[in-house]
């Protein structure tokens, strides 16, 4: 009985492995048909982002060229981009066709039979300005994002700047990398104030310009060893202790910001275009309202030994780029943190909301005198928009404007996915 029990066993058991090997030699069969009958199946994408069809038949690599240049590092553009197919060729006399639709290759002919298929697709990348208005989107209380802006006529700008576009909120996702491939440092990342209509060096037309301002303090090696009320054990630079209310002789401003701080970005400054400025000075402790401040900074208020608008590379923010950068909460309302006057605007609720606001220190803004023909410089901290004396050792970030014609690379605006940029070479 054991015996008769043990063989059945037996034979159950071989016909078990007898189908299991079957099964194997004919998944095995497909796999060499399909590996060795025309190409090898391993797939080889040169691609980080956007969709690629699963493909059959071969090892397939795309490239890609940004209108026709060649651009560093490996990665894909998604579909929704902004990115256009402006050309396509494939090695070894390989035809294919670009599927729109499913954004990859379709109706591969391989009539030499190669077995690696090499395509690289000349694309026309859009203008990181371009790309980012696509973003613009109304923000709800509490949210973060790229909203449009309207502004009052200036004396300066009048009707060529009255629409921009501002990130707003405790934390948008509008980080960029200036490494337009590899590693991100903090030293290299920085945060898109907006998309800003500016003038460049000679040019009387409005151009939108992409600002970045620095995502951290600056600490070159002339840095100091902030004041009081500052960052606790930070660093800082005094705007200049023999002030004489021109912003352009000013020791920040020549040799911290455009000799210091520009050498040290050296491999970007490809990017920064030589802009137009506006230090106007048409508002007074009574102005009644924060927002004002923007139309303060652009009229043609003429004093003595002052200029009103200055052309460079570098600079720091406007008391009004900080303004504009105050979002919703579900307890206070933009327009409500807006209206306030200024020596209410470091209101808790107002701050909350404010990507710029960076903690209970100061930091310095572009300095631009009250209609007293006052020395004020404007400034920030917990208390929000404040004046003080240029004696004072405060925080810097370095502020600029992107080439109008920076291209859009990839990322998602994320701190750990940063956006990243190029520029044609052509």
């Amino acid at each position: 009985m054991k015996l008769q029990k043990f063989i059945k066993n037996k034979k159950q058991k071989g016909i078990v492995i007898g189908s299991i090997v079957g099964i194997l030699v004919l998944i095995g069969g497909i796999t060499l048909y399909k590996t060795f009958a025309l190409y090898k199946v391993e797939k080889s994408f040169n691609v980080l982002n956007g969709t690629v069809p699963d493909f059959s038949s071969g090892d397939v690599t795309l490239a890609i060229t940004l209108n026709g240049q060649k651009v560093s590092g490996t990665y894909f553009p998604n579909k929704d981009d902004g990115f256009e197919k402006l050309g396509m060729t494939c090695d070894d006399g390989v035809i294919a066709e670009w599927d729109e639709t499913n954004w990859g290759l379709t109706n591969i002919q391989n009539p030499k039979n190669a077995s690696k298929i090499k395509c690289t697709i000349d694309f026309s990348a859009p203008t990181l300005s371009e790309y980012l208005k696509k973003k613009v989107t109304t923000v709800k209380d509490g949210e973060s994002g790229l909203i449009e802006q309207e502004h009052d006529e200036t004396d300066q700008t009048e009707k060529n700047a009255i629409t921009d576009y501002r990130y707003v909120g405790a934390n948008p996702n509008n980080y960029v990398c200036l490494e337009e491939s590899g590693q991100c440092t903090e030293e290299n990342i920085y945060r898109i104030i907006g998309i800003i209509p500016t003038q460049k060096e000679n040019s009387s037309n409005y151009e939108l310009m992409v600002k970045l301002i620095k995502s951290t303090n600056y600490v070159g090696p002339t840095a100091l060893e902030q004041s009081a009320n500052s960052i606790k054990g930070g660093k800082g630079y005094y705007i200049d202790s023999g002030w004489n209310k021109n912003w352009t002789s000013t020791n920040l401003y020549k040799n911290v910001l455009n000799m210091e701080y520009w050498n040290s970005i050296l491999n970007y400054q490809k990017y920064i275009e030589n802009a137009k400025w506006y230090i106007g000075g048409g508002f007074s402790n009574n102005t009644p309202s924060v927002k004002n401040y923007y139309i303060g900074e652009r009229t043609n208020q003429q004093y003595k030994n002052y200029a009103t608008s200055f052309i460079n590379y570098i600079a720091i923010m406007y008391p009004s780029d900080y303004i504009f950068a105050i979002g919703s909460s579900n307890n206070v309302s933009r327009d409500t943190c807006l209206n306030k006057h200024w020596q209410q605007s470091g209101n808790s609720e107002c701050l909350s909301t404010n990507w710029l606001y960076q903690g209970n220190y100061d930091e310095w803004t572009l300095l631009i005198p009250n209609s007293d023909e006052c020395c004020n410089i404007f400034i920030y901290g917990e208390k929000g928009i404040s004046n003080g004396s240029t004696n004072r050792v405060l925080g810097v970030r370095p502020t600029f404007y992107l080439k109008a014609d920076v291209l859009y690379k990839n990322g998602d605006g994320t701190h750990d996915n940063p956006y990243r940029i190029t520029i044609s070479e052509n």
